[in-house]
């Protein structure tokens, strides 16, 4: 029997502490993480020289492969459920709430989106569906590891894998759910990431992934009747964010033992016949 959760982290040199006593060797919950600094005797793997994105697919791929979910959470983030549970009880509740595709949180400080200071949207649900949230924190069923990993990595292994594991996302964002009850911080701030060093270099590796994926996209009269820049690679975050939000959609449950690769909802967003589509994975 699958335990149901383990905890994934990319650290410099050692893990975050508090996860540990919150994740490590608990009865349905293990931890494991990989180091780029440092070499550490309880990593998984010490993956120098290595980008943000070539540590996520070694994680994927060294994990056991005998969980029910697998949760990525950056090193450096600070957790902060608001229902007087602890960090891990209310993963657990969440996931029994929604069997979901993906489970993530609300973004709190530090955390660059508008959605982090729009406080009358975190109060208005305790759960809800937003497009495109950061990487730094994704809990990710069993069933779609292989279609969201390995990450791209062949424009860099930065903010463009991201956007593009969000792009992937689309046929399952009715299942793709964002939890009001716990918060989390983005603690550090690194300022020697691609994408704070060089900011027009991360856009433009994300205009050139964009620029591949495109063709495959099947819905794409979407963004141009509804007036968006096609060639702009946040198009499609833009017309995501917005719709979800407006619309006000919520996400549905799911029960126990689902498969959410389901080849034919994907196929009515992406042309999984063509191989040319696999080629930017």
């Amino acid at each position: 029997m699958k335990k149901r959760l383990c905890i994934l982290q990319v650290t410099p040199s050692e893990p975050n502490k508090d996860h540990i006593d919150l994740f490590k060797n608990k009865s349905d919950c293990d931890f494991f993480f990989v180091t780029h600094d440092n070499n550490h005797p309880d990593a998984l793997k010490f993956c120098p020289e290595t980008t943000w994105t070539d540590t996520r697919n070694i994680l994927a791929e060294l994990v056991p492969k005998e969980y029910e979910y697998y949760a990525f959470v950056d090193y450096d983030y600070i957790l902060r459920p608001q229902r007087g549970k602890n960090a891990l009880e209310q993963i657990y509740e969440d996931l029994e709430e929604y069997e979901p595709a993906v489970l993530t949180y609300y973004p709190g400080e530090g955390l660059i989106t508008p959605f982090a200071t729009d406080k009358d949207y975190y109060e208005s649900s305790e759960y809800s569906i937003i497009p495109f949230t950061h990487c730094g924190l994704k809990i990710v069923h069993h069933s779609l590891m292989d279609w969201f990993f390995p990450m791209v990595t062949k424009f860099g292994g930065g903010v463009e894998a991201c956007h593009l594991f969000n792009i992937l996302e689309i046929p399952l964002l009715g299942h793709v759910v964002c939890s009001h009850k716990m918060l989390y911080d983005n603690g550090v701030t690194d300022l020697e990431t691609p994408h704070n060093v060089n900011p027009f270099e991360s856009k433009l590796n994300m205009d050139k992934m964009w620029a591949e994926i495109r063709p495959h996209y099947k819905k794409l009269n979407l963004l141009t009747q509804g007036g968006y820049n096609i060639d702009d690679s946040l198009s499609i975050k833009s017309f995501f964010v917005s719709l979800f939000k407006e619309k006000g959609i919520t996400p549905v449950a799911s029960n126990k033992g689902v498969d959410y690769y389901d080849e034919d909802r994907i196929s009515r967003f992406f042309d999984t016949e063509n191989p040319l589509f696999y080629s930017i994975r």
